[in-house]
């Protein structure tokens, strides 16, 4: 099974509505950008700027979900990503680790970044265990950081550097630069079971 990333296509904008209007994936992102007339301000207004990209992640040819790559500082070589599968059937699948390495290899092979940064809900067990398995590590905890359903919550800084990334098993870093079309493949954990999801990263 083949994870596909590529630039967000403006004609498949509603899918982010119905994601970001179910309850069960927004609970870990941000409030706001729900509307189809929301969602294609920010995809026009946000995400035209050179610093931002939103790219659609597909499995196989279906359009399963989404990731961000966020303030991008070419020269600091700093940025902060998210990812989002929208598409609950495939929760719990390996599919989010999947997407999530194929992210960092465009960040840090086509994008030459030296340090990303996730920030995540305390409470998000499945985004935590996936950016861990990932190669991230926790930096620290961002007190009552985002108001949730009338209260505040902590939000956790996770980063992972250049060269942690470079010594994860099986990275290549002198494959040449592919195109913003790029696949990676489903892992599995060594025992054999399917890696656990992120279902949202908090910074979306």
């Amino acid at each position: 099974m083949l994870i596909k990333l590529c630039p967000f296509p403006e004609d498949a904008l509603p899918a982010i509505v119905g994601w970001r209007s179910d309850s069960d994936v927004n609970r870990y992102i941000r409030r706001g950008h729900r509307t189809l007339t929301e969602i294609s301000e920010w995809y026009r207004d946000y995400f035209s700027a050179s610093v931002n990209r939103l790219m659609a992640v597909y499995r196989e040819a279906e359009l399963i979900g989404y990731c961000t790559i966020e303030k991008m500082d070419v020269e600091e070589r700093n940025c902060e990503v998210g990812l989002l599968i929208g598409a609950k059937k495939y929760w719990r699948q390996g599919i989010g680790g999947a997407a999530l390495r194929e992210l960092l290899r465009i960040v840090f092979a086509d994008f030459r970044m030296h340090r990303v940064e996730a920030r995540i809900h305390a409470d998000n067990v499945a985004s935590i265990s996936c950016f861990s398995r990932a190669g991230f590590r926790l930096e620290g905890r961002l007190r009552d950081a985002k108001s949730k359903d009338g209260s505040y919550v902590d939000l956790l800084l996770y980063s992972i550097l250049e060269g942690e990334w470079a010594g994860l098993p099986g990275i290549r870093t002198n494959e040449p630069k592919q195109s913003s079309d790029s696949t990676a493949s489903v892992g599995t954990s060594a025992a054999g079971q399917p890696r656990a999801p992120a279902s949202a990263a908090s910074h979306l």
